[in-house]
């Protein structure tokens, strides 16, 4: 064993030295800059480079830990640390989520103050208040689909401060973020950690503003079929009471003449 890692040792001082022949001759270096700078790299690549945490590190990783976006980039290596995680998430994420929702609803009572006029102008004359309602949830849905994807445009707008990325992939990183899947192989605004942190609570309320839409819209669809099925029984109902009267009429009537003709 000894003298196979006699015989490695060897092999990387030949290496070593072949390799510092080389660049003397090519790059016109001294050895000693050639042995410092290869000394450097070795340090470099075993002990790699530390990232530095500052407060904006820390905002950004409090942000993708209580929206569960989570994209694994910036994540807690000490014991002390991952405990803290933990207790900060089952604190952060349902409050989050509850200022989300309450702040998408928000956003569906704007839009639907904004649009009223319009659709009072264009609905109450022709449908009556349940179809009318009905029509106004579902035009809403859209309104919160058209925001949801012009906020995509306007995030993605900024592709210019990542040039070596595609629109695409901006397009398609900024959706999976406000999503929250965050599958973390594409990091929007990575070097940019400020936009993302303007753009990102924007963009989770609008996503939870559609989200409510759609609910509220599938909620009052039901409640309409249900209504229709109802009022279906009743009718049938009522038909088949009408027939039932109208046949123990008649049977009454000819009852009554049958009678006549006896006592004649």
């Amino acid at each position: 064993m000894q003298i196979e890692q006699d015989k490695d040792e060897d092999v990387a001082t030949h290496t070593f030295e072949e390799l510092r022949r080389q660049w003397i001759k090519k790059y016109n270096l001294s050895r000693e800059n050639i042995t410092k700078l290869l000394q450097d790299y070795g340090n470099l690549k075993e002990n790699g480079a530390k990232p530095t945490w500052s407060y904006l590190n820390s905002v950004y990783f409090v942000l993708q830990l209580v929206t569960t976006i989570g994209y694994g980039n910036i994540t807690p290596q000490t014991s002390s640390g991952q405990i803290f995680t933990i207790a900060y998430a089952i604190a952060g994420i349902p409050l989050t989520l509850l200022a989300l929702k309450s702040i998408g609803e928000l956003v569906n009572i704007a839009l639907r103050t904004i649009t009223r006029p319009l659709h009072i102008k264009f609905h109450t004359i022709q449908c009556d208040e349940h179809i009318c309602d009905f029509a106004e949830k579902g035009n809403l849905g859209i309104n919160s689909v058209c925001l949801i994807l012009t906020w995509i445009i306007v995030s993605a707008a900024s592709a210019h401060l990542e040039p070596e990325r595609s629109l695409i992939s901006i397009v398609y990183s900024v959706f999976v973020t406000y999503s929250t899947v965050g599958f973390g192989d594409i990091i929007p605004f990575e070097n940019h950690q400020y936009v993302f942190m303007i753009s990102v609570l924007p963009g989770l309320s609008f996503m939870s503003s559609l989200i409510d839409s759609v609910v509220a819209y599938m909620e009052k669809r039901s409640i309409m079929n249900s209504t229709r099925c109802v009022k279906l029984a009743n009718c049938l109902s009522g038909k088949r009471d009408a027939r039932i009267t109208t046949d123990g009429a008649q049977q009454d009537t000819e009852v009554v003449e049958l009678r006549v003709m006896e006592s004649t």
